[in-house]
């Protein structure tokens, strides 16, 4: 039985990552660097620390990644004239878990900073459990390794087997495996590959499927 869904962020709950790729080639350019499509891809729902290191390996030690992370965040906010946007079927799903009685948390590489400015432009954060930003785990244990999820089930308060995790990117997807947690990818930017293929792991097209899968599994 499902009693706790673990959602990623970026891309699964918010619809942002579009404007992640496009705001790092834009202001890119502006700070005299030609970031390519597929490095940003790369990147999609890794730690901010490992993040940083790819950048640094592609385009120099140099490379301003602090500053680049700014551009990103306000690009971001600058898309939402009309509020937060958000994945199809969020508010159905939350909807659907709170009638259930099912825990909801998100657990995002994206730091504590960021999801505050994010904050400002709707209430949907305050519609989970809890929020669990990267920073809240130890530097070089994000994303793909399993400690944020791990700690997803602490604030849960549920086991491993009575869990879900909801991800867009393969990274994400390889953490809950690394953690041993049920997992579904939704993809968004990036199409399953490496452990999400090999391992089986159920692809949908968007969260009105999930809440079937999670009305199959509870037999609601």
């Amino acid at each position: 039985m499902i009693k706790a869904i673990l959602f990623d962020m970026d891309g699964t709950i918010i619809d942002d990552e579009k404007y992640t790729v496009l705001s790092k080639i834009k202001e890119g350019k502006k700070l005299g660097y030609n970031i390519k499509k597929e490095d940003v891809l790369k990147t999609i729902g890794l730690a901010r620390d490992k993040s940083c290191r790819l950048y640094k390996d592609i385009y120099g030690e140099d490379f301003p990644f602090e500053e680049l992370s700014v551009h990103r965040t306000q690009y971001i906010i600058n898309s939402w004239k009309y509020g937060i946007k958000l994945k199809p079927y969020v508010k159905k799903i939350i909807k659907f878990c709170k009638k259930n009685n099912i825990i909801i948390g998100i657990c995002t590489s994206t730091i504590e900073s960021i999801v505050n400015e994010f904050r400002k432009y709707g209430d949907i954060f305050d519609q989970f459990d809890f929020v669990l930003t990267g920073d809240k785990i130890l530097e070089g244990r994000g994303k793909p390794n399993p400690d944020i999820f791990l700690k997803g089930l602490e604030l849960a308060g549920v086991k491993k087997e009575e869990a879900l995790v909801i991800e867009d990117g393969n990274i994400g997807v390889e953490a809950a495996l690394n953690a041993g947690i049920d997992v579904i990818m939704i993809p968004d930017l990036v199409l399953p590959q490496g452990r999400t293929l090999t391992s089986r792991v159920k692809v949908y097209k968007n969260m009105n499927e999930v809440i079937s899968y999670i009305k199959e599994v509870n037999n609601i």
